[in-house]
């Protein structure tokens, strides 16, 4: 049995078509996983910079309580 019995024109077309949709989906997001992050340029600068003593504000919450009698 030939392979080309088994499928239509329009099979192909629309096979060949959705191999070269996935093609361009993998060489698109393949780019941008090895792009380098513009925002880690920044990270590492602030990272470079010494946090000062006694930076961490001490936060009190104060819970009210309702006295419910049944």
């Amino acid at each position: 049995m030939d392979i080309s019995a088994l499928s239509t024109p329009t099979q192909m077309i629309v096979a060949w078509a959705m191999f070269g949709v996935l093609l361009a989906w993998l060489i698109i997001f393949a780019a941008l996983a090895i792009r380098p992050d513009p925002k880690s340029e920044k990270q590492e600068q602030w990272d470079e910079l010494p946090t000062p003593a006694g930076s961490f504000p001490a936060v009190t919450v104060q819970v009210g309580r309702t006295n419910t009698v049944s």
